[in-house]
């Protein structure tokens, strides 16, 4: 689907990306290419790289039949448009699947008892942030839509700490997240 500025071919269609069918083949690690995940943005299905480096706001020109809200692909690169306004995807388009289907987030006790790490990693930094009289936990790593609520215990919500989990997902209907996998409280180091 094209966005709003996406260049289209004389013919007015997109432009081909040859070798490239409904049925795409899936990885589960990307360890060379860069990472792209389809979002729900304004009503539309919009690609947006999120691996650093890349500026996460342009759109990255992809087949309508492949893209799935939440879900994340890996191609073997990406070049920017002639007028710079979006990117157009090199080689194959990849789905990322998760190594393992992990479980949703659960904990037991406070927040203060949580095992703790001094990195991100692989994994994905949520945070508590008060919303009227309630403490909502939202995504903030890059490639998240931010405005999200996160499906999170509340028993370990605390505002302003910084918690980091294996794996967030889009819900299957949509308009928030579900944390999958372990939690553990980002500490200085």
């Amino acid at each position: 689907m094209l966005g709003d500025h996406e260049e289209r071919s004389q013919d007015g269609n997109p432009p081909e990306l040859h070798g490239q069918t409904e049925e795409v083949e899936t990885v589960t690690e990307s360890t060379s290419g860069v990472v792209l995940r389809c979002e729900k943005i304004s009503g539309k299905l919009r690609m947006r790289v999120i691996s650093e480096g890349y500026n996460p706001e342009l759109n990255v020109q992809c087949p309508r039949s492949i893209r799935e809200a939440g879900k994340t692909y890996v191609v073997d690169g990406v070049e920017l448009s002639s007028n710079s306004k979006f990117y157009r995807p090199l080689g194959t388009i990849r789905r990322l699947l998760s190594r393992k289907k992990l479980p949703l987030v659960k904990a037991t006790g406070s927040w203060q008892e949580l095992e703790t790490t001094d990195t991100v990693g692989e994994g994905v930094l949520i945070q508590c942030v008060p919303e009227g009289k309630k403490l909502r936990a939202r995504v903030v790593s890059e490639g998240y839509n931010q405005d999200y609520n996160v499906r999170f215990p509340e028993s370990i919500r605390a505002e302003g700490v910084f918690y980091v989990v294996d794996q967030v997902e889009e819900a299957s209907h949509g308009g928030f997240y579900l944390a999958y996998g372990q939690v553990r409280r980002l500490v200085d180091n």
